[in-house]
């Protein structure tokens, strides 16, 4: 697994992903395969015999920072990273989610490469076949530009199959949304009759999820009187306690919500206070400022009503105010092709759903049917020694092969 070694030495937390994705741009182009970057993603399509079907494999780039690195064992990113110790090889994003990256580059090297190597003389070079002028990146701010189409002869490809490592996802899911952006603006998403994408998070090759919640990060800020802690002042004028009585009010509705708004899949909403911020920290002054962030997780009913049911419960008196930053959830139906071309790879496959939140939304509120499966561990993901079983990323590139056989 010397491609996943590879990955793992770059570091590439998010914001930092240029090193990554031209070692990626220059392997897939290395190999013949026309890839392209495209607003700090790496991008490439290659034609199939059905143009009026596709599948999309989506992967992201980034990773978290390093979390509590003196109690990493084995070097997270650098030169001596990626150590392998019996089946586990070590690093920042070894799970989450380079293992998917290399699930994926190996999948394009094993079928769609491999299988043309003998056909293409030059196989090795540097200089694919490509419709673009070379060293270009590409921005996609336009329709008409030509994607990144590969022309080597792969003729037993039964569809069109795009490849997407995208930045970003760590923090705001942008690379995946400055692809579909674009992509959904073009003849190619217009002319597919059957488009799906695969995301390779971290489902340890055992379940496929086929949805997850919604999220609302809201923030609440309010005003008050400012003054020294030993004296009394009411209750209502101060911006500590105009929180505390906002914060009682969302912990109880929430409890409301539990029952009312559960999906039989996707489970029940929740509601969590993450911070309590004031002006001040000093004990003994009454902060004129005070801020609550709360993280609230959706099921589809809730998603269309909480902003209506926050209206209602924060009292927006003056001196209050509310920021809310949200993401929908996502969801393919049981029913949906993808699904049964999984079901039918793998006999008794678990079908769950995401305990947070991934780019699958992006791609189903686009109407393209889409599912998470991949080689890493989700239970050692973000925290100190992350690792991914090379077992599990050799038997996921068998999967998608199987996938793509049956879809």
């Amino acid at each position: 697994m010397e491609l996943l070694q590879k990955l793992i030495q770059i570091q590439s937390i998010s914001g930092n992903e240029a090193e990554i994705a031209k070692f990626i741009l220059d392997t897939l182009q290395s190999w013949g395969v026309g890839a392209r970057r495209q607003n700090g993603n790496v991008i490439a399509y290659i034609p199939g015999k059905d143009g009026s079907r596709a599948l999309i494999f989506n992967t992201h780039m980034d990773t978290v920072p390093a979390s509590n690195p003196e109690k990493w064992v084995y070097p997270p990113y650098g030169k001596n990273a990626g150590r392998i110790i019996r089946d586990k090889l070590y690093g920042l994003g070894a799970s989450d989610d380079k293992g998917g990256i290399a699930a994926i580059l190996n999948l394009i090297d094993t079928m769609i490469c491999g299988s043309c190597r003998s056909s293409v003389p030059n196989f090795a070079s540097k200089s694919p076949s490509l419709g673009w002028a070379q060293g270009r990146e590409a921005t996609f701010g336009k329709p008409s530009l030509v994607p990144p189409v590969s022309k080597l002869d792969v003729g037993n490809l039964p569809f069109d199959l795009w490849f997407t490592f995208v930045a970003g996802e760590e923090t705001d899911g942008s690379g995946t949304e400055k692809f579909l952006d674009w992509f959904c603006d073009t003849k190619y998403f217009t002319k597919y009759k059957k488009i799906s994408a695969i995301i390779g998070e971290p489902t340890g090759n055992k379940e496929l999820e086929i949805g997850h919640r919604g999220n609302i990060f809201l923030t609440v800020t309010a005003k008050g009187l400012s003054g020294h802690g030993a004296k009394n002042y009411k209750k209502e004028d101060l911006a500590v306690e105009k929180i505390l009585k906002i914060a009682e009010k969302l912990k109880s509705a929430s409890l409301i919500w539990k029952k009312e708004y559960r999906d039989k899949f996707l489970g029940e909403p929740s509601l969590n206070i993450t911070g309590i911020f004031s002006s001040t920290n000093i004990a003994n002054v009454l902060p004129a400022e005070c801020s609550l962030f709360v993280d609230i997780r959706t099921t589809p009913l809730l998603h269309e009503e909480i902003k209506t049911l926050l209206e209602k419960l924060v009292d927006f008196e003056e001196g209050i105010s509310c920021m809310i930053k949200e993401r929908s959830y996502g969801f393919t139906s049981l029913e949906a092709g993808i699904v049964k071309s999984f079901k039918k790879v793998m006999k008794g496959i678990k079908l769950s759903s995401s305990m947070g939140t991934t780019d699958m939304s992006q791609f189903t509120q686009r109407g393209i049917e889409t599912v998470v499966f991949g080689p890493g561990d989700r239970e050692c993901i973000h925290k100190e020694n992350e690792f991914v079983e090379l077992s599990n990323v050799s038997e996921c590139v068998k999967i998608y092969r199987k996938i793509i056989d049956c879809f």
